[in-house]
């Protein structure tokens, strides 16, 4: 299966700690990433960076690399910064018509197909508070990062994003954008902002009773 095309959702002026990585393998294999630093920490901008340096200089042929490459720069963060540097990460590698999907935080992905939204990471947020998270990387040696396996079919629609867009669109919202009518991954960018902008004057969120203003990434890339 061929990569498809991709656009990227990027407003990264609140904190400055977002990063996102779209890396091109092969004519069958990518690399879709996003990381949010977190700003309690310090040197979120520092942690997203790393991690996103990390996957763009490295060899990556199977997932394990990627699971190998997390686990090594998480290291890095914890040693050098003393968990004042984390981020959350969630990493999409596409190896032909398989996806994996690798993620430490609160940044989740989807495939949309067939009317469903299917979320393909584990988040790491606290249900009683979800702007809390228990995990993410840096904050020590040890790290449970999260893996799932999926089988792509034609016309799969794929989204990663960080939680200032998620905390404000909700599933349902973000399947409107990515599937009716769209016709390329630019038209579901402009499709964000519009909604974003509109959210934010209006005051409305998702999963808090206001809009957060936050930093803004998504990577949408249809199959």
């Amino acid at each position: 299966m061929e990569n498809g095309d991709y656009a990227v959702y990027f407003k990264n002026s609140k904190h400055g700690e977002d990063n996102y990585l779209s890396r091109l393998l092969s004519s069958e294999s990518i690399v879709d990433a996003v990381f949010d630093g977190v700003s309690t920490a310090g040197e979120g901008s520092k942690a997203s960076l790393t991690l996103r340096t990390y996957l763009l200089n490295a060899e990556i042929n199977k997932p394990t690399d990627v699971k190998n490459l997390l686990t090594g720069a998480n290291i890095n963060l914890s040693n050098q910064f003393m968990g004042k540097a984390l981020t959350t990460a969630t990493v999409a590698l596409k190896i032909e018509d398989r996806l994996y999907v690798f993620n430490v935080g609160d940044s989740p992905a989807y495939i949309f197909r067939n009317g469903k939204a299917i979320e393909l990471t584990t988040s790491d947020s606290l249900p009683e508070n979800p702007s809390v998270i228990s995990q993410s990387m840096g904050i020590e040696d040890k790290l449970d990062i999260h893996r799932k396996q999926f089988k792509l079919r034609q016309n799969d629609r794929l989204v990663l994003a960080t939680d200032g867009i998620t905390d404000n669109i909700s599933p349902d919202e973000l399947y409107e954008c990515v599937i009716k009518n769209a016709r390329n991954p630019d038209v579901v960018v402009n499709r964000l902002e519009s909604l974003l902008l509109y959210k934010k004057r209006a005051n409305i969120g998702h999963v808090y009773n206001f809009f957060k203003n936050d930093d803004q990434t998504a990577i949408i890339r249809f199959f």
